[in-house]
């Protein structure tokens, strides 16, 4: 499945913090599916960029931080490049 629709990575959850899971559309049955890291999963972020490579995703940047008066405050800011292989 991956590979096949949209892909989406990380996020920030209001409970658990910065996020690292991959999820992909699929425009087949537009089901949201959870894809399983195949190695080392990159750390938790939100905001970082991805883009497709065919089948694959490159992922660059990000950052992981906390949730002050309402607004994303940074803690680590990422300049790191992970590429998944579908």
């Amino acid at each position: 499945m991956f590979g096949g629709g949209y892909d989406v990575f990380g996020g920030w959850e209001a409970c658990a913090g910065s996020g690292n899971d991959l999820y992909s559309l699929s425009h087949n049955s537009y089901d949201w599916q959870l894809v399983p890291p195949n190695g080392i999963a990159p750390p938790p972020r939100a905001g970082a960029a991805a883009t497709r490579h065919g089948h694959d995703v490159l992922l660059y940047g990000g950052a992981d931080g906390t949730i002050s008066s309402g607004s994303f405050v940074p803690s680590q800011v990422y300049d790191d490049l992970w590429y998944y292989v579908a």
